[in-house]
């Protein structure tokens, strides 16, 4: 089906409420009453096109932030292009919405000893655009491309969006100039002038934290808005923290939700886990980690449970119902400290949510870190790499239940704040909406 190249309207719905769950802004007339018709504000969306090697589906990490963030942009205006590295699943899509697939890899070959090699010829090739990609161009005719940066089709996107003199709009979730697994070492220079040149393309630069933003900014001249990652639309919402959660216990449970990425924190779960041996605690893990692979690796004690990945709808209730505090690692060395000063958990979206209280161990230069300094009593924080230091703090955790109960509650109130499925979407919408055709950048991508 072909669609028209003209910028379409949406209609706001009159009735507050139920704009409020959309994220739009709904305002009556000025110089009214109240009994006379409301204004209905016309919004513009332009057709949209996604190009990137990041599926949009209900799953889990960035996969599952994009599902959230498109799925109240309008159907009949979305056009989802992902490449053969991203296959999403079928029944974790958006439903109503166009999806299709282009190629641009033998993905058996990222996953040898070639994969530096084979992933700088990827690069170098992401700038010819494939002929699927061409044609799905010429059939939906789109106001404006939307791109993540990962992988190699990001910079597809950017040289698609120069030649057709297209808005761009770039998603950054992890620190684009960390490449050393992406690269041979001798393309690393040109993998970063890329990524300078698409990132000051880019009508809209939305970074996942304002740390990034800001470093950025000074890295690149470019200014950008920060996009948070956000809850589901139905994610459970609660007013106060556990009634329990105030009441003495014999035994303190302490849970954590994620990927296990480095050894560094699978060694942090497994301190949290001796400290906590002394006061009849436990940990309780949700990871797609193998039990008996954790076992043979020697990281796992007695007083720590390995369970499941938990399914994104459930993480919230079965958190709140099966942990009394909640455990978030930082690593303090190597390349993933590097990375994790401007990446932002995507979990602290959850965790929040539960009303629980929340322990942070990590380098003060961590984003997470930073961002609970920056709202203090949201979290306990460690900032010591020395198990030592933790030990009183988590000590605290496990035997002040007043002390619980007000990180629990602080964790609501500013979550809620910060990580609302309305606040990404309005965010992302009025980065959207602030390009026109009129008014398109025709910085070259190349």
């Amino acid at each position: 089906m072909v669609v028209s190249r003209h910028w379409q309207t949406q209609d706001e719905p009159l009735d507050p409420v139920a704009d409020r769950r959309a994220g739009a802004r709904w305002q009556p007339k000025r110089n009214v009453s109240s009994s006379s018709e409301c204004c209905v504000t016309r919004m513009k969306f332009p057709n949209l096109l996604y190009v990137a090697d990041v599926a949009v589906e209900s799953t889990v990490g960035g996969e599952l932030l994009m599902h959230r963030l498109l799925s109240r942009y309008p159907k009949d205006r979305l056009t989802i292009a992902e490449s053969n590295l991203c296959r999403s699943d079928p029944s974790e899509r958006l439903s109503g919405v166009t999806y299709t697939t282009f190629d641009i890899a033998y993905t058996r070959l990222l996953r040898t000893r070639l994969t530096r090699w084979y992933g700088s010829w990827l690069h170098l090739k992401a700038r010819w655009i494939p002929a699927a990609l061409k044609n799905l161009v010429s059939d939906v005719q789109p106001d404006a491309i939307l791109t993540v940066w990962h992988r190699y089709s990001w910079l597809t996107a950017g040289i698609l969006a120069c030649r057709h003199n297209l808005p761009l709009h770039l998603i950054v979730h992890d620190d684009a100039p960390i490449v050393k697994r992406r690269a041979h070492a001798a393309l690393r220079p040109l993998y970063k002038r890329d990524f300078r040149s698409v990132y000051r393309q880019a009508a809209s630069r939305l970074c996942v934290s304002p740390y990034m933003e800001e470093a950025y900014r000074e890295r690149y001249g470019a200014s950008g808005r920060t996009l948070y990652p956000s809850r589901g639309w139905d994610a459970p919402s609660f007013e106060h923290p556990p009634s329990d959660l105030a009441q003495e216990k014999e035994e303190i449970v302490v849970g954590y939700a994620g990927t296990l990425h480095t050894p560094g924190f699978k060694q942090a779960l497994r301190g949290v886990a001796e400290i906590l041996r002394p006061y009849g605690g436990r940990l309780v893990i949700y990871s797609p980690v193998s039990p008996e692979t954790s076992r043979q690796e020697g990281w796992t004690v007695p007083n720590m449970e390995l369970r499941s990945l938990i399914p994104p709808e459930d993480v919230i209730p079965t958190l709140r119902s099966a942990a009394d505090a909640l455990f978030l690692p930082t690593p303090f060395e190597g390349w993933a400290r590097k990375k994790n000063q401007t990446n932002f958990p995507s979990k602290l979206t959850e965790y929040t949510a539960t009303g629980l209280p929340i322990l942070m161990w990590g380098p003060d230069d961590a984003s997470a870190v930073r961002w609970a300094q920056d709202n203090p009593g949201v979290a306990a924080v460690v900032t010591s790499p020395n198990r030592e230091d933790l030990r009183p703090v988590l000590q605290r955790v496990a035997t002040d239940a007043s002390y619980r109960e007000e990180l629990g509650r602080n964790a609501l109130e500013v979550g809620t704040k910060y990580f609302a499925a309305e606040r990404a979407w309005e965010t992302f919408r009025d980065a959207i909406l602030q390009v026109s055709p009129e008014n398109r950048v025709t910085a070259s991508a190349e």
